[in-house]
């Protein structure tokens, strides 16, 4: 009971973040989906910047999913990053929060991810 009373603590608090949270537009991709970045969010420790984004679908998936908010870290020497969570939106207030343990990956010049990179590495300085 305690660990279903963390869980819906925890899931309370990451959508209550992304409400709370001040996005500012970054990108779009091909699709029409819109990249946003929350701003106040943006930390560095040594050379690892980490930062909220959000994406808004421009139409649900089959799966009903409406969105995205991701918390990536970066390095903005050399605009490689890595996802450590993301919580999934879904219509009617759901969501569904996944931690990541994936590979740093380079982030292309003139793409949504190089956008999102950029804004962290120029609202940190």
């Amino acid at each position: 009971i305690v660990k279903k009373i963390l869980i819906a603590a925890a899931l309370i608090t990451a959508a209550t973040t992304s409400q709370a949270a001040d996005w500012d537009y970054v990108a779009s991709t091909v699709d029409g989906d819109g990249w946003f970045i929350d701003i106040d969010s943006v930390s560095t420790t040594g050379i690892i910047t980490t930062a909220l984004f959000k994406i808004a679908f421009e139409e649900a998936s089959s799966k009903g999913e409406t969105g995205m908010i991701i918390r990536r870290r970066m390095s903005c020497e050399d605009y490689s990053s890595t996802r450590s969570s993301t919580i999934t939106l879904y219509g009617g207030g759901n969501s569904r929060r996944t931690k990541h343990d994936v590979e740093w990956s380079y982030a292309e010049p003139d793409t949504a991810v190089r956008a999102m990179l950029e804004a962290a590495c120029a609202a940190d300085k």
